[in-house]
């Protein structure tokens, strides 16, 4: 076993390392190693940090939702607006889908240090990505993600909050996801007299 391990491509050896990381930290909570392995991971194709491949991005983006994980806000969003810029270079990109999760995680983030306009701006562009692709993934979370930075900001549109997560709503509806249907009838829709 270990001589077939030498003939592994650096590729395979960082897609492995990769999961590693993941597995780690789902099972042992470890943010600290799974960060050295990511970073390992990273170490062993990225040439140019400004030109980096979709898996290099795909890494970094684990990495910023670590250390989101870890409350580490600021750091991650740093990852996230190199991960937006790096895969904006990327001429063919073979899952678009990737770009979708940067922006979500970014605008989550922002909206955790309290740049709820700026989370706004993201959210936009996600949801116009999202319709571009023809694709409900994320979306619903993109749709409540709006309405609830828009219900934080001083001034708000109480019809643009409704606007958005009755959007929200439709879509998890439509794709049964229960779970997310729940948070956002509890969160919102029977809370809406607090909000008034």
């Amino acid at each position: 076993r270990l001589s077939s391990y030498n003939f592994q491509t650096k590729e395979d050896k960082q897609f492995l390392l990769w999961h590693e990381a993941i597995a780690i930290y789902c099972v042992n909570n470890s943010t600290k190693v799974a960060l050295t392995l990511l970073n390992n991971a990273l170490k062993l194709t990225v040439t140019n940090i400004d030109f980096l491949s979709e898996r290099e991005i795909d890494i970094l983006h684990t990495m910023a939702i670590l250390h989101a994980e870890n409350k580490e806000y600021k750091k991650s969003i740093t990852i996230l607006k190199r991960c937006l810029n790096n895969f904006n270079k990327l001429d063919f990109p073979r899952d678009k889908e990737i770009k979708l999760k940067i922006i979500y995680n970014l605008a989550k983030n922002l909206s955790y240090t309290y740049q709820y306009e700026e989370a706004i701006k993201y959210i936009d562009k996600g949801i116009q990505l999202a319709i571009n692709l023809n694709t409900f993934y994320l979306l619903g979370e993109l749709y409540y993600g709006k309405g609830s930075n828009l219900l934080k900001l001083k001034q708000y549109n109480e019809e643009d909050v409704a606007n958005n997560m009755q959007k929200s709503l439709f879509i998890f509806e439509l794709t049964k996801n229960e779970k997310k249907l729940q948070i956002i009838k509890e969160e919102y829709f029977e809370n809406k007299n607090n909000h008034s």
